[in-house]
């Protein structure tokens, strides 16, 4: 008995757990919550039998619509047909376009390419020549710019006497200078005689120099420029006989060859001097006249050969100094001074075992260098004449 209440028990529960979960209320529920519930379920039932009808009618209404419309949709569907049938037809003709167009388009996109690689190529030759457009410009500047330099240095070598750069001949007072080196004696100025040696080794330098540019070789002497102990040596030939030269017939003529042409006397003159008065000097100071009066000689053989063989014109000019007056002189005279032997002017050359007349010969150094100045001037002329002729 008490086993089977247990089981009817135990089939409630279930049963009421398996309502609790099919639905929002627990059970088991009381009687009044029954009527609330049975109340809600009719009320729920009537509104879906409302929906129900709703629904009915709708789908009524919607059959009979569509059975009307289902007349008008096949001939829709046919006129669709053959629009789509139209649109087909035109797809393809469209699709065989567009694969036209498509081959095209490669075919522009290769030209394209072709274009823009020439485009490069044109673009990379055009910076090339603009490289060598500014390079030849530049160098084309800098070869103006280096023609202006040089045709101003050429202007500037033109106008240079390397003769007057090289012997500078002027003034200082009384005394003559060549490249600042005064050449001569006074009592009351008294000049050291290594500046007057040197004085003498310049001037001897500039007669050679000009000798040399004229080709020119002089008689009876040779130039031995050696700055401060500078040096003419006197030549002397022996001369034959009158007889001896008669009986030299044709025959012996070779045999004698060398005796015709004998070697000189080579007599060594000085162009300087210590001016000691020692008695062992005399001969120094004899040879140091003698020297002077070689160049003096020289001097003179020097103008005679330019006035003999002058191809510009000589014009002449002004001494060293402005107080001293120069002789008038033929337009083909290149000395200013007259030269007899130890006299160029009216003054002596020598000095003398006294050296007394120290005035004379400072004058005399002085006639000797303005000389000097006249030969520089017409080997400059001479150099701008060639130069106007090459």
């Amino acid at each position: 008995m008490d086993s089977s209440l247990y089981q009817q028990l135990a089939r409630t529960e279930a049963l009421y757990s398996i309502l609790s979960s099919r639905s929002d209320i627990d059970h088991p529920i009381c009687n009044e919550c029954t009527s609330i519930l049975i109340a809600g379920m009719k009320s729920r039932f009537a509104g879906a039998t409302r929906e129900r009808e709703a629904y009915s009618s709708f789908l009524r209404t919607t059959q009979q619509s569509a059975s009307a419309s289902r007349t008008n949709g096949l001939q829709t569907t046919r006129e669709s047909q053959r629009a789509l049938n139209s649109l087909y037809e035109q797809l393809e003709k469209t699709e065989n376009e567009v694969e036209m167009l498509k081959a095209e388009m490669i075919t522009l996109e290769d030209e394209t390419h072709q274009s823009e690689v020439q485009e490069q190529f044109f673009w990379t030759s055009c910076n090339s020549v603009d490289d060598h457009l500014n390079q030849a410009s530049s160098d084309l500047s800098s070869a103006q710019e280096s023609l202006v330099h040089d045709q101003h240095q050429l202007e500037r070598l033109q106008r240079t006497n390397v003769y007057n750069d090289t012997f500078c001949i002027g003034h200082d007072g009384s005394f003559g200078t060549i490249n600042g080196l005064r050449l001569g004696r006074l009592p009351n100025q008294s000049v050291e005689w290594a500046e007057i040696n040197a004085a003498w080794g310049q001037t001897l330098l500039l007669l050679a120099t000009v000798a040399e540019r004229l080709n020119y070789t002089f008689r009876g002497y040779r130039l031995k420029p050696q700055g401060s102990t500078s040096r003419i040596e006197k030549l002397e030939y022996p001369q034959q006989s009158p007889d001896a030269t008669r009986s030299t017939n044709v025959r012996d003529r070779a045999p004698h060859a060398v005796a015709a042409n004998p070697e000189p006397k080579v007599t060594a003159l000085d162009l300087f001097s210590s001016g000691e008065m020692a008695i062992g000097r005399v001969l120094n100071h004899r040879r140091f006249d003698n020297g002077m009066v070689a160049f003096l000689d020289c001097l003179s053989q020097l103008g005679r050969y330019v006035e003999r063989n002058s191809i510009v014109e000589i014009a002449p000019k002004p001494s060293l100094n402005k107080a001293l007056p120069l002789r008038n002189t033929p337009q083909k005279t290149v000395l200013p001074y007259n030269i007899q032997n130890d006299k160029i002017g009216d003054y002596s050359i020598k000095l003398g075992m006294g050296f007394g007349d120290a005035e004379s010969f400072t004058r005399a150094c002085k006639y000797v260098l303005t000389c000097c100045k006249f030969l520089l001037a017409y080997v400059s002329n001479l150099e701008s004449h060639h130069g106007r002729t090459a």
